[in-house]
């Protein structure tokens, strides 16, 4: 057949066995947004994580990005806090991270420059 015409190369890379030692209890499950329940952009969002490789990037930083915005100096312990500034409960319920934008310049050239508009603005 067809298959064993197939350079060696290219069976061996096609033609995998399935690694035994994985467990199906183990694999994610690939599933994007189902918008028929409405447009929630939370939600939304949310959805990247397991909806392929790429989109689980993006919802990896979606998290990373929640995670930095409620952040508060007061989720860490004041033990070990050394600047006196700091050491008021209600100053550090208030302070929170800085965050700082940066891109690539092909990101500007691409469809990104849109969401990098919404961003800044």
């Amino acid at each position: 057949g067809v298959i064993s015409k197939l350079p060696t190369i290219l069976k061996d890379g096609l033609f995998q066995r399935t690694d035994d030692t994985s467990s199906i209890d183990d694999m994610k499950v690939v599933k994007g947004y189902d918008f028929n329940q409405g447009v929630d952009y939370e939600k939304l969002l949310k959805t990247y994580i397991h909806s392929g490789c790429q989109a689980t990037y993006v919802g990896e930083a979606i998290e990373i990005i929640n995670q930095i915005i409620d952040w508060r100096l007061s989720d860490e312990d004041i033990k070990k806090e050394k600047d006196e500034r700091y050491m008021d409960p209600e100053v550090r319920a208030d302070t929170r991270c800085t965050i700082f934008l940066g891109y690539s310049s092909s990101m500007i050239s691409s469809g990104m420059r849109e969401i990098i508009r919404f961003l800044v603005q």
